[in-house]
This record gives C-alpha cells, sequence and structure tokens, in this order.
C-alpha cells in the first residue's frame, strides 16, 4: 500500500498496522524513522514485542552512518571489489547486487529470524542493526587468512581469483566459456585424463602456473562450448559452461528442469505458496484500510487529503 508517512493520519494509520505486526523492517538512512517519529522506542511502546529491523549501507553507528551508498560502494569499501578481475586488469563491476541481497536482505533474514526464535521463549522483540558493509566484511575468512599470514593480496592472482590454472575460466572455439573448478587433486586428475593430457597430472600446483594456464587456453579453443559439455557431461571433474542468463531461465532438458527463479529452500514440512506478480505501488491500500475497520467514505477522505 502507499502511505503518507509525513502526515499526521497517515502515521496513526502506520501505527495501528505496527499493532498487529510481527516484524517492521525499514531501510532508511540512520534517523529518518526517529525524524518522522516512528523510530523503535516509539513503536515499541505500542507494541512491547515488536520485532524492528533497520538495513543500512554503514550500520546505526560509526563516522560513516549518514553518508550515501550504493552496492558497488560497499563493495568498494569492504574490499571485495579489488579482489574481482584479471591481473593486469581494473576491478570489475558485478553483475548482481552482491551488498544489497547477500550483505544486507540474508543478514537481516537471519536476524530477523533469531528474534522471533528469541521471542517465542521470552516474550520480547529487539531492535536488530544491519549492516550491508558489515555483511560484506564478514565473507572474507579466506582473503583475510592470507592476509594475515603474509602474503599480499592482488587482483586475479589468488586461489579463488585466478592464480590457479585449475581454478580458472577458459574461452571456448565459438568465443564462449567453461569454468574449470578442479582444486581436488582427484577432480584434475579427471580432467586430464578427460582431454588427454596425462603429462599435465603433477603440474596442478607446481609455480608456473602462467604456463599451465596457456596451455589449458590452447586445450579449451579447440572446442565449441557446446562440444565440451557434451564431453564433461557424464565426467567428475568441475567443469561446467559458463551459461548466458537467457539460457539460465529457459535451461531445461530431457532429464530435469532446472527453475533457479523458484524459492531456493527446500523443506520438507514448509510449502512456499504461489504468488501472484508483485502488486503495483498502492493496489492494496484500499483493501488494507478495510481490515483496519476504516470505511468507504474515510479511505475517499484519505485520498483527497493526500494521507494515502
Amino acid at each position: 500500500m502507499a502511505l503518507n508517512l509525513k502526515d499526521a493520519r497517515g502515521k496513526e494509520i502506520f501505527i495501528e498496522f505496527v499493532k498487529q505486526a510481527d516484524i517492521l523492517v525499514e531501510g532508511f538512512r540512520p534517523g529518518v524513522m526517529e525524524k518522522i517519529g516512528l523510530d523503535y522506542t516509539k513503536l515499541v511502546k505500542t507494541k512491547p514485542d515488536l520485532i524492528y529491523c533497520a538495513i543500512t549501507g554503514y550500520g546505526q553507528s560509526g563516522p560513516y552512518q549518514s553518508r550515501a551508498g550504493h552496492d558497488l560502494n560497499f563493495l568498494a569499501l569492504s574490499g571485495i571489489l579489488d579482489t574481482i578481475g584479471s591481473k593486469d586488469g581494473p576491478p570489475v563491476i558485478p553483475g548482481v547486487q552482491i551488498a544489497d541481497i547477500g550483505g544486507g536482505g540474508l543478514f537481516a533474514l537471519f536476524g530477523i529470524m533469531a528474534a522471533i526464535y528469541y521471542r517465542e521463549r521470552t516474550g520480547q522483540g529487539q531492535y536488530i542493526d544491519v549492516s550491508m558493509l558489515d555483511g560484506l566484511l564478514s565473507w572474507l575468512p579466506l582473503i583475510t587468512a592470507e592476509c594475515l599470514s603474509g602474503s599480499k593480496i592482488k587482483r586475479g592472482q589468488t586461489m579463488l581469483t585466478g592464480k590457479l590454472a585449475c581454478y580458472n575460466i577458459y574461452k571456448t572455439k565459438d568465443s564462449k566459456y567453461m569454468s574449470l573448478a578442479a582444486l581436488e587433486p582427484k577432480f584434475w586428475q579427471e580432467f586430464c585424463a578427460v582431454v588427454e593430457r596425462g603429462d599435465l597430472l603433477d603440474r596442478q600446483y607446481q609455480p608456473d602456473q602462467e604456463n599451465l594456464r596457456n596451455i589449458l587456453k590452447g586445450v579449451f579453443i579447440q572446442k565449441t562450448r557446446g562440444e565440451w559439455e557434451q564431453v564433461f557431461a557424464l565426467k567428475d571433474a568441475c567443469c561446467e559452461p559458463v551459461l548466458e542468463i537467457e539460457e539460465v531461465i529457459n535451461f531445461s532438458d530431457s532429464k530435469k528442469e532446472i527453475n533457479q527463479l523458484g524459492y531456493p529452500i527446500k523443506c520438507s514440512a514448509v510449502f512456499p505458496r504461489k504468488t501472484a506478480s508483485p502488486p503495483a505501488l498502492g493496489a492494496h491500500t484500499k483493501e488494507m484500510l478495510l481490515k483496519l475497520g476504516f470505511n468507504e467514505k474515510q479511505i475517499e477522505m484519505f485520498k483527497n487529503n493526500g494521507v494515502i
């Protein structure tokens, strides 16, 4: 629904919804909800067991708390952006919102679920402060370990960013790509057997990785991506095609259907409901207000006065 929170009547309606709510999630900068009089300290007086989750870029405290930011900024400040890209190239912009979804949305979900569990045991709600930058920083255990061990972290030159020939991306004959992630020796052995390069078996982790990468470039360029897909279809070598988005959305074969746009978590006793397309802004405003007990005349008055 669409509700004007700067209007006094709009605030009253909002509070009525809060009384019936389990969870409130907001994504304003710190201080905005307090400024309009709908912050946690105010709302918890109305509903003591309210779970209130605030998702921001930099958290509710600290020198960056009021700074504007987007996914790319959070990635930049976390150090993650500097690890993405080739050895001699600039940082590369990811094609998905890593910070927004992974650093913000998912961590908010974890916090909310923990708060629900706590409330069921104690009857108490709580305030949850989720920082997208903090979420990203928690993703750095491997890189942090390398750094603390004295290694210099350079783009395209760490174990998982291009240093290893056995964990890399290779161009095919038709200018498409294959991903190779044969980190464990057993997968590398299988890969070498499939491409008939037994001479490479003991070179997986040898120092001259650049030379090994060049050899593998020469191997992959000999076939199209489709041909390589067939070659590795029944092989346990961690070698898969780099699919385009349209291919992922429409991907299917005679054996299975891939529906990555569906609900990703499969529970044995809980089944997600099928939902309609996302509603337009305000599509359910009238319906929601009727449920609160307002009549048609009052709703029309709210509309004329800019409350909704």
